[in-house]
């Protein structure tokens, strides 16, 4: 079992060795990028930088989720990895808060930042003196929130960085003839394999991982069950995270249908979501509609062709219905017009007297053909 993964493991070191170095050294960079994004500048050029690091931190999310794929494939026969966590030197506190701004929030911030530059050179060229100060002022506020955040990513990375080097100078001087060298390498390369990127697996429960800048959040994460489109608006309450597990875990294990799609919930620390009017205190989820088509259970998040108007289709979609209000205590569920009234002639024809008990927090709403839009009480 050694000799299967040890050398997949030890590439992925190396390599994890090789990214840290370039991240700290970029993260120096941008952090002496940041500070001079304070107004003294062109507002056109600080938006050009606001644009160039906006490229940089999507690319090393993709970085990220590929090096986590790889080093989880080569450690899926050890299950006792959670007890390595005792040994990584990089603090726990700074691998959560690292994660935590890759993972979306930093994205989040940089986004804002990008617009505000936008908006303060079109003002500036209208000559709008007072409203180019205001925009000044949140430009400021946001910079130095930014700046500390790279702060954070510096001390990670330059951490992370001398534990990987460390561990290679020892790896580098280890005989591998007896059986315990082996098994004190294989040792050496989980810790760091798992420093650098499988710590935020280890340091999560179930597929709700709690944030560590926001403890009444947590973060839904792809399963079998459940698709995720948007990577840094999948943050919400425990009750509405577990609610979307359990829910579509009933309906996989039920139909064998395809996974649920879920796409807005809300930013890593809440807050306004444009275009949603909704969406800011982790309470509001958009969910796929599950369809029956060509003897097939799919889930979409797209609006309904004819043929997906049948029995089969209003009933995996009632028994979702049915199965969120069991759950957990629901505001409402918005869905198209359309859909509902299938819905319920189907229900009245076949299950006489469900409708009144599960039917009552169907409500239509322009613009969502497409989606379930569900909201937990709180």
């Amino acid at each position: 079992m050694f000799f299967q993964h040890h050398d997949i493991i030890k590439k992925e070191v190396k390599a994890a060795i090789n990214w840290a170095a370039g991240e700290y050294s970029y993260l120096i960079k941008l952090l002496q990028k940041l500070e001079h994004i304070n107004g003294s500048s062109e507002s056109l050029n600080a938006f050009k930088q606001a644009k160039h690091f906006l490229l940089f931190v999507n690319l090393s999310e993709r970085r990220l989720e590929n090096h986590l794929n790889r080093l989880k494939k080569a450690v899926k026969d050890y299950p006792s990895l959670r007890v390595l966590e005792e040994d990584i030197e990089v603090p726990e506190n700074e691998l959560l808060k690292a994660f935590s701004l890759y993972d979306g929030e930093f994205k989040n911030e940089l986004e804002a930042l990008h617009g505000i530059i936008k908006r303060k050179w079109k003002l500036k060229l209208l000559g709008q003196t007072a409203t180019i100060e205001d925009a000044q002022k949140r430009i400021s506020k946001i910079v130095a929130g930014l700046v500390d955040q790279v702060k954070v990513l510096v001390r990670w990375t330059g951490a992370l960085e001398k534990t990987l080097l460390d561990f290679k100078k020892e790896e580098e001087k280890m005989s591998l003839d007896s059986l315990e060298s082996r098994r004190a390498f294989l040792r050496k390369s989980l810790v760091a394999g798992v420093a650098t990127i499988f710590a935020k697996e280890l340091l999560k429960p179930n597929s709700a991982q709690a944030m560590p800048r926001n403890s009444s959040f947590q973060r839904l994460q792809s399963s079998s069950s459940i698709k995720i489109l948007k990577r840094d608006t999948c943050f919400g309450k425990p009750l509405l995270c577990n609610l979307i597990i359990k829910a579509s875990q009933y309906i996989d294990e039920k139909y064998g249908s395809s996974s649920l799609i879920v796409k807005d919930i809300s930013k890593t620390l809440g807050g306004p979501l444009p275009p949603h009017k909704s969406h800011q205190h982790g309470i509001d989820v958009d969910l796929g509609i599950y369809i029956y088509t060509n003897n097939t259970y799919k889930n979409i998040f797209w609006h309904l062709a004819k043929d997906h108007f049948n029995d089969n289709t209003w009933q995996i979609n009632w028994d979702f219905i049915k199965i969120l209000q069991q759950y957990a205590p629901l505001s409402y569920i918005f869905l198209d017009k359309a859909y509902i009234k299938g819905i319920k002639i189907y229900v009245e024809n076949s299950a006489p007297g469900e409708w009144d008990k599960y039917g009552k927090l169907l409500r239509h709403a322009g613009g969502h053909k497409d989606h379930f839009h569900i909201r937990v009480q709180t």
